[in-house]
């Protein structure tokens, strides 16, 4: 619980460009997440089944690579404003 405290309190130190760009990725992994599962519960009921198993697949690992490129772009880009600031 006290990881949670430290999080919020350096998330308000953060640009607002950074939080908006953490949340916008945050927003579009958790897409593709629910993408992969209606996918996951159209299986078989509709349409290829390969061709909704390579969008299950497809859609559920690119969820994770978009929200770790997301946190790295975010994290560059508020070290690049401080450093811009100060």
């Amino acid at each position: 619980m006290d990881l949670f405290h430290i999080l919020l309190k350096n998330l308000r130190k953060m640009e607002p460009l950074t939080v908006s760009t953490l949340t916008d990725g945050f927003r579009l992994a958790c897409g593709l997440l629910v993408m992969a599962i209606l996918f996951t519960l159209l299986l078989g009921h509709f349409g290829d089944y390969l061709t909704m198993y390579s969008c299950v697949k497809g859609a559920f690992s690119a969820a994770f690579g978009v929200f770790d490129a997301t946190v790295i772009a975010s994290l560059l880009g508020d070290l690049y404003l401080k450093e811009r600031q100060a």
